[in-house]
């Protein structure tokens, strides 16, 4: 996510749905990384999530507090499972990953939320 100018971002999220019955997963790990020019990266922190069996579909926001100088670039990446667990009905078929909205807070204690072309989360 290009913010347009640099900021000092203090927290960084990722809202993630699940939906199992639709074979609609947490990701297993989100990581979340900076950069001043978009060449350079930093990684700044990295989530993992377990995997449980419920059937109810709901949301999550993986999120982390981090310290950064000033930056112009955020990147998040979301791990999906890979294959379905045996504790899906579509055992062995690949799970949808659904990344929702990227967040972040910045010095001014306001939150920035922004989307890509795909309305899928950068």
């Amino acid at each position: 996510v290009e913010l347009g100018e640099a900021r000092v971002i203090r927290r960084v999220g990722l809202d993630c749905l699940r939906a199992q019955v639709s074979w609609i997963f947490w990701p297993r790990s989100v990581e979340f990384a900076v950069s001043a020019d978009g060449l350079a990266w930093e990684t700044v922190a990295q989530v993992e999530l377990t995997l449980e069996a419920d059937p109810e579909t709901a949301t999550q926001l993986v999120a982390a507090e981090v310290q950064t100088g000033p930056v112009r670039y955020v990147r998040v990446r979301a791990r999906n499972l890979g294959r379905c667990p045996e504790l899906c009905s579509g055992s062995s078929a690949e799970p949808w990953p659904m990344p929702g909205l990227a967040r972040w807070r910045g010095r001014q204690g306001v939150a920035i939320r922004r989307r890509d072309r795909a309305g899928i989360a950068a």
